[in-house]
C-alpha cells in the first residue's frame, strides 16, 4: 500500500508543481511564496528519494528542507497580512526560527541522525498563531460583501494549518518509532503520504480556481 500511495503522491506533487508554473505570473506576491513552497516540496522529495536509495539516509535532506519550509511559511504570512508586512514581522520570525533551529541542530538533534522535530514543533506553533491572526483580520474587516470561500488567502492558511497539525505528530514520532519498528514505520509512512496528497491537491485546487477568486488584504 505504501508503494501505491508513494506513486500517487509523486504524481500529485509533480502535476501540481508543473501546473502552477502557468499561474505564477498571475498571482500576488504571497501566493508566489506558496508556489515556491510547492516546488520546495517536489525538490525535497526527489533528493530525499535519491539519498534514501543511494546513501540509506535522507535525514539531512529533510532537516535542511525544514529550515527552508519554515522560512517560506513565515514569509507567506508576512506578505499576506498587511499589518505584518509593514513591520516585516515575517522576516524576523524566519530569521529567529533559523537561529533556533541551528542551535537545536548543533546541541540536541544532529543533522545526520535525527529529524529536527523541535523545529517542526516551532513551525507548527508559528503557523497556528499566524493563521489565527490572519483569520482574525479577515473576520473583523468592514466588508459586508466579503466571501471567504472566494479568497485564496483564507484557503492557504487553512491548508497550512491542516498540514502542520496533521504532520507534527507523525514526523515527531518518526525518528522514535520508525527506526525501531518496521510495522509502525509503515503506518507512519502511510499517514505522511496521505496528508501530503491531501495538502498538494488542496494547493492545486486553490491555484486552479485562483482567477475566479477575489484577493483581499494582500500586498502585490
Amino acid at each position: 500500500m505504501t508503494t501505491g500511495l508513494s506513486l500517487i503522491y509523486r504524481i500529485t506533487i509533480f502535476t501540481v508543481a508543473v501546473c502552477i508554473i502557468f499561474r505564477y505570473k498571475r498571482v500576488d506576491k504571497a501566493s508566489k511564496i506558496i508556489c515556491w513552497l510547492i516546488w520546495l516540496g517536489l525538490l525535497t522529495e526527489s533528493i530525499g528519494y535519491y539519498a534514501a536509495k543511494v546513501y540509506r539516509n535522507n535525514y539531512p535532506v529533510f532537516n535542511i528542507a525544514f529550515f527552508a519550509e519554515f522560512t517560506l511559511m513565515s514569509l507567506y504570512f508576512g506578505y499576506s497580512n498587511e499589518a505584518l508586512r509593514k513591520k516585516k514581522i515575517g522576516i524576523y520570525i524566519a530569521l529567529s526560527g533559523i537561529v533556533l533551529g541551528l542551535i537545536n541542530t548543533f546541541s540536541f538533534q544532529p543533522l545526520f541522525t535525527t529529524l529536527n522535530s523541535h523545529l517542526l514543533f516551532l513551525e507548527c506553533l508559528v503557523v497556528m498563531s499566524l493563521a489565527a491572526l490572519s483569520f482574525h483580520h479577515l473576520l473583523i474587516a468592514d466588508d459586508v460583501n466579503m466571501k471567504l470561500q472566494r479568497m485564496p488567502h483564507f484557503w492557504f492558511p487553512c491548508i497550512l494549518l491542516f498540514y502542520q497539525c496533521a504532520t507534527l505528530s507523525t514526523w515527531g514520532m518518526y525518528d522514535k518509532l520508525g527506526s525501531s519498528d518496521a510495522e509502525k514505520a509503515a503506518s507512519l509512512d502511510i499517514s505522511i503520504l496521505t496528508i501530503n496528497i491531501i495538502t498538494y491537491l488542496s494547493y492545486g485546487a486553490v491555484f486552479f480556481f485562483y482567477p475566479k477568486m477575489k484577493v483581499h488584504y494582500v500586498q502585490s
